[in-house]
């Protein structure tokens, strides 16, 4: 199938959209020139509008805040009475209050504090194995861990969480967690510590994910169970589509429209005169640059017309 057929399909007919970063409607008449598709089937979209996306998660799921806004001492007071509750008793109480945190944890808007995160994963870990859920603790306690490696067992917590803790340490099957782009020294943050590379290995589960807003921090929780990229749009900068014209700098931008435009098959981006399509899919996404034709192809057609021959679409 060619890439212009690829775009004649139900989706492409509502709007092929065309990224560029503040370019006028001439931009669509540039693309159409070069495709042969009508101005018609094609949707300007601004890249300014692209970078005021919230996170995405390509090959896991982002649990977005559903609620207001929190802070770290919201956290901490949802933990004292979950340890209270504890201490009292009361485990069905505990819980609760440690549902709550997570809540509120998801909804923070200034950056977590990993040891306090890391308790709650610790309390809800061993009630868990208490409970006889012991899979599922270890899944909670791994969560903590990547809080806080170095997390020790409280032996005020229920006793069947230490056993659980102790094999939550071993994580045989770790993944891939790649960030889009390349972090910077405002983010963004995972479990509570500055992503300083693209690629860091996790383990299966839970992870807190936080990125620059305007204002404060957005958070959320990342649930991986393989190899995943988060895409925080927010921390791309300009230049973003100009890196297009090299395939050896495109990959973040890539990645940007896989995250914006997920339902779609394809996209073109239009900068600095050039145009590229983006095939996107499940495997990822594919760029071909599109080239103006030669003055000798232009001939060519301008003759085939004259001819009454069918003008061929570029």
């Amino acid at each position: 199938m060619s890439w212009l057929a690829l775009l004649v399909t139900p989706t492409a007919l509502a709007g092929v959209p065309v990224i560029h970063d503040g370019a006028g409607p001439e931009v669509l008449e540039q693309v159409s020139s070069r495709t042969g598709l009508p101005t018609s089937q094609l949707d300007s979209e601004d890249l300014a509008t692209l970078l005021q996306n919230p996170p995405q998660a390509l090959g896991a799921a982002l649990r977005h805040c559903a609620g207001a806004a929190n802070r770290t001492a919201d956290v901490r007071a949802d933990l004292v009475r979950a340890e209270a509750a504890w201490s009292g008793g009361e485990r069905a109480r505990a819980m609760d209050h440690l549902d709550l945190a997570m809540t509120h944890i998801a909804c923070l808007e200034e950056l977590a504090e990993p040891a306090v995160v890391a308790r709650v994963f610790l309390l809800r870990g061993s009630l868990m194995a208490a409970s006889g859920y012991l899979d599922e603790a270890v899944v909670e306690l791994r969560s903590g861990l990547a809080f806080a490696p170095e997390l020790v067992w409280d032996p005020a917590f229920p006793p069947e969480g230490e056993g659980a803790l102790i094999e939550a340490r071993v994580v045989e099957n770790p993944v891939t967690l790649d960030v889009a782009p390349a972090g910077t020294g405002s983010g963004p943050w995972v479990n509570g510590a500055s992503v300083k590379t693209t690629s860091q290995s996790v383990s299966p589960g839970l992870h807190l994910t936080q990125s620059p807003a305007s204002p404060g921090i957005r958070s959320a929780w990342l649930v991986v169970e393989g190899d995943a990229t988060l895409v925080i749009p927010s921390s791309y900068r300009r230049p973003v589509l100009e890196r297009m014209a090299d395939p050896a700098d495109r990959g973040e931008v890539e990645l940007l429209l896989l995250a914006a435009f997920s339902n779609l098959p394809a996209v073109y981006v239009a900068s600095e005169g050039g145009i590229w399509l983006v095939t996107l899919g499940p495997d990822g996404a594919s760029t071909t640059e599109l080239v103006p034709a030669s003055p000798e192809e232009e001939v060519i057609e301008e003759e085939k017309g004259r001819r009454g021959g069918k003008k061929r679409k570029r």
